[in-house]
């Protein structure tokens, strides 16, 4: 029998969220079902048929425990979806087809289901109906468990089995962290990823340790491997010796003593040295840690993601369920303003449903204000939503991926039609809410002009804004080293973008990675950014360094780095400006 090798082994990947976890590996890999295909006996026969319906009986009993516990949750409506899934249990026809189709060709019971269900599914979707598709989706779904029961296969769940567990997978999805609450995991390691993925986006907000990019770090570690992952420095370390464990218990240590430093300065005013104030906002993704996000002292949500939401069902959320959504930040974070950012599915954020088709190319296809605008009605339940979340304190709504002008003007329409529908109802909603629109196609760079008239503010969203401008699809991990946010290229966009604000009149703020970025920060608000909104993790360093600095010696920052030719300069530049202006706490600490 052959040994478990415990040798330490240390892999690179790319750092993707900060921090140190170590603990036990949770392998986390989808997998299609394979299907066995073999004769039965006739006297065999009935034995089947049990198994069948001993299983139809276990599917039944889960799905309605899983019901329960989201009416519990959620609520009686978002329950409703699970009844439609019952009653395909129900449904003679398909339970006496399989039957039928077991008893004339004594094949295994569940080859002959998946193959009745296989004719039913490709029936459905060849017929133009939505109710119909939808019902496709549900047999598609509670087959999935019926054939996991009949061949003994454990549904994974995420949040269920990787408690206090690191997660290991060749990737994540969005819905596969939207979920999560902070504390659930220990940490993410994925194959594939880059430090922009929505998944990614998610760990940084929910304050868990991730490295991703590891290429194949699924086919080297086993379920319960002992994990210690360094979110800083990208490593992970498997079977780490006591050495290493030692060492990095001190290093995080010294990460908390240097913490507790920056912490000190959240209750103090945004500024910096000498006076100038910059708001510090936090980018979220749900309303659930609210209470926790609070203590930040924060100046408020400059963007608030509405996708997680409408990723975790198979259809979308009411204008009721959203309202609720909406209200209960808002009241958190009153009387402090609140962005909302409208939907923005399509790229890494796909909602399950039947809305969505596969697109070769997602990130420059049917996403965003694309959708949005398609799907009036929609787009007009979150509208309404997001109003009426205004009257409990100060909302105001982003439009994502705007490419034009008629796209602002469309959306503001809509929102014009929402706004008199609800003023007939006598429904309350503020009469100042404010409207921005996401710089991150960069066609909308160079008609700032003609916004001024449709909008208030203008938030940068990098992430999309650099892929887009230097063609880099920053999840493809054989050209995501390119995506630079130092590239002299996308510094001078943003010079112009900030720049062309101000000529404006509009306020100017930046919601991407880049706002979160301890380098890249100083130079933003040297380049006259209003308000940084920026993950939770990231909050008060990025406050503690804007409040150790002077206002001249930002601007000055940004001349010597838009002289720049090379990345490599620019970021050799940052991180002396970083280290020059935080050595006494760094060197003290000898923070890495």
């Amino acid at each position: 029998m052959p040994q478990e090798d415990f040798t330490e082994r240390v892999y690179k990947g790319v750092a993707a969220s900060p921090g140190i976890a170590q603990g036990q590996a949770f392998v986390f890999l989808e997998k299609e079902l394979e299907i066995p295909l073999y004769h039965v006996t006739a006297d065999e026969s009935e034995r089947e048929i049990l198994r069948f319906e001993q299983a139809l009986i276990k599917t039944r009993e889960q799905i309605a425990k899983v019901r329960t516990e989201v009416a519990q949750k959620l609520g009686e409506e978002e329950a409703q979806i699970f009844d439609a899934h019952l009653l395909v249990l129900e449904d003679r026809a398909l339970v006496d087809e399989t039957i039928r189709s077991h008893k004339e060709s004594l094949y295994n019971i569940d080859y002959c289901f998946q193959a009745v269900v296989k004719r039913y599914i490709e029936a459905f979707d060849k017929i133009d109906d939505e109710y119909i598709k939808e019902r496709a989706t549900d047999i598609r779904d509670v087959a999935k468990r019926v054939l996991e029961n009949l061949l003994g296969e454990t549904r994974l769940n995420l949040v269920q089995i990787s408690q206090q567990k690191i997660i290991v997978s060749s990737d994540l999805k969005p819905s596969d962290t939207g979920s999560l609450k902070k504390g659930e995991v220990l940490g993410f390691v994925t194959d594939t990823g880059s430090r922009t993925s929505h998944a990614v986006i998610m760990a940084r907000s929910l304050r868990i340790p991730a490295v991703v990019g590891l290429i194949n770090i699924t086919s080297v570690v086993k379920t319960d491997d002992f994990l210690l992952i360094d979110g800083y420095e990208g490593l992970v370390f498997v079977n780490p010796t006591e050495e290493t464990k030692t060492k990095y218990a001190q290093f995080q240590k010294e990460r908390d003593q240097i913490q507790a430093i920056y912490d000190s300065c959240k209750m103090l005013p945004s500024q910096t040295l000498d006076g100038e104030k910059h708001a510090v906002m936090l980018n979220i993704d749900g309303s659930e840690d609210a209470e926790d996000l609070m203590e930040l002292s924060s100046d408020g949500v400059g963007l608030f993601r509405t996708e997680s939401l409408f990723m975790v069902k198979d259809r979308f959320p009411s204008e009721e369920t959203q309202y609720i959504y909406y209200k209960k930040i808002v009241q958190a974070f009153s009387p402090k303003p609140v962005v909302i950012r409208t939907l923005d599915l399509g790229g890494d954020k796909k909602q399950g449903s039947l809305f969505y088709t596969t697109e070769q190319n997602p990130f420059l296809g049917f996403r965003a204000i694309r959708f949005c605008l398609e799907h009036k009605a929609l787009f007009k339940d979150q509208l309404r939503a997001i109003l009426r979340a205004s009257a409990h304190g100060d909302v105001r709504i982003m439009y994502p991926m705007i490419s034009g002008l008629e796209e602002l003007i469309e959306a503001n329409t809509l929102l014009a039609e929402t706004k008199r529908e609800l003023d007939e109802k006598k429904i309350p909603y503020s009469n100042n809410i404010k409207i921005g629109v996401m710089i991150e196609v960069p066609s909308i760079m160079m008609i700032i002009d003609h916004l001024k008239d449709h909008c208030s503010f203008i938030s940068v969203g990098t992430n999309d804004l650099i892929q887009y401008i230097l063609a880099v699809d920053r999840l493809n991990e054989k050209v995501a080293f390119m995506y630079n946010p130092g590239h002299p290229a996308v510094l001078r966009t943003l010079d112009h973008i900030i720049q062309s604000c101000h000529q404006h009149g509009l306020e100017i703020n930046v919601c991407g990675e880049m706002a979160g970025d301890i380098l890249y920060a100083p130079l933003l608000l040297g380049m006259g950014v209003h308000n940084l909104s920026l993950n939770p993790g990231a909050y008060t360093e990025i406050k503690y360094l804007m409040r150790s600095v002077t206002s001249v010696e930002l601007k000055a920052l940004v001349r010597e780095v838009l002289e720049n030719k090379s990345s490599v300069d620019t970021a050799k530049k940052l991180k002396k400006f970083y280290f020059e202006k935080l050595h006494s706490i760094l060197a003290k600490k000898k923070v890495r």
